[in-house]
């Protein structure tokens, strides 16, 4: 039986290369003199022929094929580890590597997909990569230097070493296309679909006649809530300077291990409910790209700054609102409507808190049950939020009782995008935890997720130290996310 062979792209489809790209062409363009476009029109840039794009921003041969030398020398330096793989992208090669035969084929230079994929170490989950030379660029663009084999050749000789190596064989039971065959020399191997972490993946046949991929994420379009309104003041002795959201785990604020954590199930879009020193929160994320690169100030020059090693730049889209300081909950969340609101659900979260909880899963199961609130609800002390349920139909919703033994308030919650706002009000003083929830348990439209995991929330120093510690120790359960390069 033969096996079936996937063919990726790098750019687009294995890893995000914009602001690499981006970057660089300003680089080049700033050394020549050149007017540096508005970034719409950059972006434009990515996917054509760049020398193309770079004449028509420039007018002229010379001044474009400066500008292209100059991009390739900054793009070779710094600009292609400003790539950044797509979420879920080597989870989805781990289960694809178990039953097919995976190469990558790709316009960019040789020189430049292999640093990129040795980069990221994906290279275990292909046979081969097949990029351009340098030498057939330059002849496609009107020079004589002798062409590279083209990426699909090189495939086409794998595939006949391939097929010779192999003895008979059944045919393949899915649809076949002789026309796209004859033209790319592949066999369209029908379909299939595989389960990897709460997202459906799927094998079909393209336009080509060979097999691409796609991802489903039931976390797609969603936005994340993260309440950061609170003062934190059982925990002054760490910090009476910061907002408790801002409070370190390590060198990076609490509030930014929430979003890795959302951002590793593919949710990239926040809205920050900001009050108490709201504006230290802006400050960090105004400044995020100076924090975390490292930087070349040219001093007396007009130039602008180097920003290197931004490859573990994160691809979020933050919205921080000023709430009010003496806000409540409820009243926060009613603050930021209009940012939110729509045919989607959305997720929110306290600014304190930090889980191993599958959001995915917990998304998934919010879809499923259609009622207009998920709760997550755990076990940990009884000082919190109590929650009695019934086949998960929550019952009661009792905020910090003084005695319990039941599920508790996680914090972590879904709710239906149109049909909150009901149950919410717009009172500043009104507190979620409170008439809001407790109406949508009397309606029955309140769900319960049950996780027995990790659940930690930092409410006082003795935590707060805690979670540095597991941090400092390698041992934090919450870090799900791909480590940084």
């Amino acid at each position: 039986m033969i096996t079936p062979i996937l063919i990726f792209d790098l750019d687009g489809t294995l890893t995000d290369p914009s602001a690499g790209i981006i970057a660089c062409l300003r680089h080049a363009l700033a050394e020549i003199g050149a007017e540096i476009p508005p970034s719409d029109i950059l972006h434009q840039c990515i996917g054509p022929p760049l020398r193309d794009a770079l004449l028509s921003i420039l007018g002229d041969d010379a001044t474009a094929d400066r500008a292209l030398a100059l991009f390739r020398e900054c793009y070779g330096r710094t600009g292609l580890f400003e790539n950044q793989p797509y979420p879920g992208i080597e989870q989805a090669l781990e289960v694809l590597a178990d039953s097919a035969k995976m190469f990558v084929a790709t316009s960019k230079p040789q020189e430049f997909a292999d640093r990129i994929i040795d980069h990221f170490d994906l290279r275990r989950f292909f046979g081969a990569i097949y990029g351009c030379g340098m030498k057939r660029r330059a002849r496609r663009q009107g020079r004589t230097d002798p062409p590279h084999p083209r990426p699909r050749e090189r495939l086409r000789i794998e595939r006949d070493r391939d097929r010779r190596s192999q003895a008979r064989h059944p045919r393949g039971t899915g649809e076949r296309h002789p026309q796209h065959r004859r033209h790319v020399g592949f066999r369209l191997f029908g379909r299939a679909s595989r389960r990897r972490r709460g997202c459906d993946l799927h094998l079909r046949g393209g336009p080509s006649g060979v097999l691409f991929f796609g991802m489903y994420n039931p976390a797609r379009s969603m936005k994340a809530v993260i309440l950061c309104g609170g003062q934190g003041t059982r925990i002054r002795d760490a910090s009476e300077l910061l907002p408790k959201p801002m409070l370190p785990i390590g060198n990076r604020p609490i509030v930014w291990h929430i979003m890795k954590c959302y951002s590793e199930h593919g949710i990239n879009d926040f809205v920050l409910c900001l009050g108490y020193k709201g504006w230290l929160i802006k400050e960090f994320f105004l400044n995020y790209k100076a924090i975390m690169a490292d930087i070349t100030v040219h001093l007396g020059q007009d130039r602008p700054h180097d920003f290197r090693d931004r490859r573990s730049e994160e691809k979020w889209n933050v919205t921080l609102v000023d709430t009010g300081e003496e806000t409540q909950t409820g009243g926060r969340v009613s603050a930021i409507r209009e940012y939110v609101e729509g045919d989607e659900p959305f997720c929110l979260t306290y600014g304190d808190g930090v889980t191993d909880l599958d959001i995915t899963r917990l998304i998934e199961y919010h879809r499923g049950h259609g009622q207009i609130a998920t709760v997550t609800a755990v076990r940990p002390p009884s000082r919190f939020g109590e929650i009695r349920m019934e086949d998960s139909v929550v019952q009661e919703f009792n905020e910090k009782p003084q005695a319990g033994g039941g599920f508790i308030n996680g914090g972590f919650f879904v709710f239906d995008g149109r049909r909150i706002w009901d149950y919410l009000g717009d009172d500043p003083q009104g507190v979620l935890e409170k008439e809001p929830m407790q109406k949508l348990a009397n309606d029955r439209q309140l769900i319960a997720f049950p996780h027995t995991g990790f659940w930690q929330p930092m409410d006082t120093l003795r935590e707060y130290n805690l979670l540095n510690e597991l941090w400092a120790a390698g041992d934090a359960p919450w870090k799900t996310w791909r480590p940084t390069r």
